[in-house]
């Protein structure tokens, strides 16, 4: 899996560069698509509550 890090200080050809850069990109526009979504599903399960008591079966 790539992560920049890894790359960070290895001599990469152009080419690779260009391409792990764009990746890059493109992960982090994803990320941004997605986390308004996330947000908003954190948020709304902060609303629900838990069971606090259930009764024995009779």
């Amino acid at each position: 899996s790539y992560h920049p890090d890894r790359y960070s200080t290895v001599q990469l050809p152009d080419e690779v560069a260009a391409y792990l850069e764009g990746m890059s990109r493109r992960v982090n526009a994803a990320f941004a698509a997605l986390e308004p979504a996330l947000a908003a599903a954190k948020s709304r399960r902060s609303f629900q509550s838990d069971v606090v008591y259930v009764s024995p079966n009779r």
